[in-house]
């Protein structure tokens, strides 16, 4: 057990590289609508390129899993339902 675990720390080094800036620019712009845009055309232009396993990990999911995740918008819904 322990040698897959160690066989996957590329995998999870790689994805951690990629969605911290995802999530600082996610942090910094604040708006929900164009981050989702613009995480979903680099997935879409990532996914016409040559399949590079370590590009797919590092800018397909984690780059872009940050950079659009639903968090910031239901973190912005429950407050609406809490203002009522």
């Amino acid at each position: 057990m322990h040698g897959r675990i160690r066989g996957e720390y590329p995998v999870l080094l790689f994805i951690a590289c990629g969605s911290v800036p995802g999530a600082l620019i996610r942090w910094h712009v604040n708006n929900d609508i164009f981050v989702n845009l613009l995480g979903a055309a680099i997935l879409g232009f990532l996914m016409g390129l040559p399949f590079d396993s370590r590009r797919q990990l590092l800018l397909g999911i984690g780059f872009c899993g940050a950079l659009t995740t639903f968090s910031g918008w239901i973190v912005d819904c429950m407050e609406m339902i809490v203002r009522g």
